[in-house]
């Protein structure tokens, strides 16, 4: 996603740091690209109308495409086909990734001979798609399940049943036969075992509870670390990018300019642990064909990449020159234990495995014991598994076991994707191990979904987002997800926040902009979801919970107390 620093921003093109009110995200893309960065889709910013796409499909049903309304019926295929992803639908069979960028380019070059045939093609195969068991997976997905009585297996004479979401007290209720019954729905309830103990016990370190950022709009409106304090989140992936290009503005000079990132160390509160991103230039610093226009602040520095990369490729152009630039970031900064090498790769280049290389070797000889994380990459499931084939498994082929300690996934998308994770994951360890990776470590540092409706999204209520919240981690960490990092950020609001694009609506805090925003600074229910969760699992004993043996159609996890068998349960229905 995003490269960002406290109190500024650091555009994707240039990395100036220019003054905000809040911090928002620099990579941008309209909800058409910014949902899955891997598909390049050309709609225009803004929300779509659903009329207007519903009209051109008719008419795309009745009559070809001409060069008059090329654009238009392009325009709204884009928009259509982004609906479709923001819904859980895998388009690729009907619009492949490569497919919507050679469209892309053949409708901004006027030629309607190759264009127009191609569009109206893939509208009929969107059609088809839409229709069928697609649509009833994603139906089936966002279904709520009506309330039910079930009964549970507990290990203490009384529980206390508190909801999840409204982070309400429903009551105590007693055992009979080491059972409870209870009213469970959709959405989830914490069930606990006795009383708490009485402190945390989970250190900083071993918390599975981040943010990217993991900063919010502090009380006089400038940006600060409150929020992840009051929410109970414990790691910070955020700040500016450690990028060479940065650090060493002058290659004939061997010295290094650390003052952006020295400002993020000195603000980063000591209780918040540190994964620092680092890299040679951010993404989008490197110019190639086919990129889609990103929207700049006026006055943003550019950065000239070409005396650092090879062409347009993640290879440093003199590799020496570079280690020792990182070999000096990680002892400048030995707070910073972990350390990521770029992100979400490869975006169309090629040479990342080469970066992972000379990165990681630089980084343990600063610091043997660092942990060093691969850049995230696809899940394989639903919209990303042909991505994931095509370009997470040759990074993983390509570094033969080695140059990595902890794998990073990113998954975002709608309510109910939650059960996607465990057979993506089974996937996953299979390749893994596969290519010399086995039981490495497994992070997501980038996870989410949206309240309202960005763009033609879906509808998600506060609940929904809540809900998810807590069904998202729970299904990470029984899954054996060691850090799972919620994104975009504690705060509504991304690069554009006018353009309400899905990443304008992942925070837990309204930003105070578009229809039904109950104003800036007003918690959301998932908010308060998180911090609640968090209350109860950082007490806990970590690790994976166990799952519990209950009725069909009932999810039910529990977290042990320190050294005991009881602990705290999380419990509901699926279909």
């Amino acid at each position: 996603m995003a490269t960002l620093v406290p109190m500024s921003v650091v555009t994707a093109e240039s990395g100036l740091i220019f003054p905000t009110s809040l911090i928002r995200g620099v990579n941008r893309f309209s909800v058409r690209c910014a949902l899955l960065v891997l598909w390049p889709l050309a709609a225009a910013a803004g929300a779509a109308d659903p009329d207007a796409v519903d009209r051109i499909r008719g008419e795309v049903r009745a009559s070809s495409t001409t060069e008059a309304d090329m654009t238009e019926r392009h325009r709204a295929l884009m928009d259509w086909a982004s609906s479709l992803l923001g819904e859980g639908a895998d388009i690729d069979p009907a619009l492949p990734r490569e497919e919507a960028g050679d469209l892309m380019r053949l409708v901004r070059a006027r030629d309607c001979e190759r264009a127009c045939p191609r569009i109206d093609e893939a509208f009929r195969k969107l059609e088809a798609l839409a229709g069928g068991e697609a649509g009833v997976r994603r139906r089936r997905l966002r279904a709520a399940v009506p309330p039910r009585t079930i009964s549970l297996a507990v290990m203490t004479r009384e529980v206390s049943v508190i909801d999840a979401v409204q982070v309400s007290e429903k009551g105590m209720l007693r055992a009979e036969d080491g059972r409870v019954s209870l009213e469970a729905g959709s959405e989830p309830v914490w069930v606990v075992e006795g009383k708490f103990p009485a402190r945390r016990n989970l250190t900083p370190e071993r918390s599975p509870f981040g943010f990217h950022p993991a900063l919010c709009s502090g009380a006089d409106g400038s940006p600060d670390y409150s929020c992840a304090h009051e929410l109970g989140a414990d790691w910070d992936r955020g700040g500016l990018y450690l990028m060479w290009v940065m650090g060493q503005p002058d290659l004939l000079k061997d010295e290094y300019d650390w003052r952006p990132f020295d400002d993020y160390f000195r603000r980063l509160p000591d209780s918040l642990m540190a994964l620092k991103n680092i890299t040679v230039a951010h993404d989008g610093m490197v110019k190639r064909a086919g990129m889609p226009h990103v929207k700049r602040p006026s006055g943003h520095k550019k950065f000239d990449v070409t005396g650092y990369l090879e062409g347009t490729s993640y290879r440093p152009k003199d590799p020496e020159a570079y280690a020792r630039w990182v070999k000096a970031a990680v002892r400048r900064y030995p707070r910073a234990r972990h350390w990521q090498v770029d992100n979400e790769p490869p975006r169309g280049r090629e040479g990342y495995a080469d970066l992972m290389r000379v990165t990681y070797t630089a980084i343990k000889e600063a610091n043997p014991k660092a942990q060093v994380l691969v850049g995230g990459l696809h899940l394989p499931y639903g919209r990303t598994a042909r991505a994931y084939e095509r370009e997470t498994l040759p990074i993983l082929r390509e570094l033969g076991g080695k140059y990595l300690d902890i794998v990073d996934m990113h998954w975002f998308g709608g309510v109910g994707e939650w059960r996607d994770l465990a057979p993506a994951l089974d996937r996953l360890r299979t390749d893994l191990e596969r290519h010399g990776f086995k039981d490495t470590p497994i992070w997501i540092t980038e996870m989410g979904t949206y309240s309202g409706r960005p763009g033609r999204m879906p509808e998600q209520t506060e609940r929904d987002q809540a809900s998810e919240v807590v069904r998202r981690y729970v299904t990470a960490l029984a899954e054996g997800v060691e850090k799972v990092f919620w994104a975009w950020g504690i705060d509504e609001g991304f690069m554009d926040p006018e353009d309400d694009d899905f990443f304008d609506r992942t925070g837990l805090i309204y930003d105070g902009i578009g229809e039904g925003d109950p104003g800036r600074g007003t918690r959301k229910a998932a908010y308060r979801a998180y911090a609640k969760m968090t209350e109860f699992l950082r007490r806990c004993e970590g690790g994976r919970p166990t799952r519990l043996q209950a009725e069909a159609g009932v999810v039910a996890y529990r977290f042990r107390f320190p050294g005991e068998e009881r602990g705290v349960l999380v419990v509901w229905l699926d279909h």
